[in-house]
């Protein structure tokens, strides 16, 4: 078994739980679609991640699964964006926006879904409903 279909049913119950599971618009061409999103914590920056979950997806999992992801943190990226454009980025922002102002940061990079944790709970999901 590959590991899609390993993960389809888990993936889609994920998805259905987030409200993902529907018909949402495409991408805009040029916009940032994979890696690491702003204010997110990567491997080198906090918590970190241990390893890859490597995993291709055919469509019918692959579209409600990143451009929900992307519709739904877009207005929490554009507010990060803007929080930047005011008080620079983190390492700069730490001397110099308020507490307040790095309270509102970790407040909004708080809401930032990426698909790596949704394929990460997906894979947990399946690991403990294994027999």
């Amino acid at each position: 078994m590959n590991r899609w279909r390993a993960l389809a049913p888990a993936l889609r119950t994920e998805l259905e739980q987030r409200g993902f599971w529907r018909e949402w618009e495409p991408i805009p061409d040029g916009a940032a679609r994979a890696g690491q999103s702003l204010g997110g914590i990567g491997p080198h920056g906090g918590a970190g991640l241990t390893g890859r979950l490597c995993v291709v997806l055919p469509d019918l999992l692959a579209m409600p699964l990143t451009r929900g992801v992307y519709w739904t943190n877009l207005p929490h990226v554009t507010a990060l964006e803007a929080w930047t454009d005011h008080w620079g980025t983190a390492s700069t922002a730490r001397r110099t926006a308020t507490p307040e102002a790095l309270d509102e940061r970790a407040q909004l990079a708080a809401q930032i879904v990426t698909t790596g944790q949704i394929l990460r709970t997906t894979l947990e999901h399946t690991l403990q409903s294994s027999p």
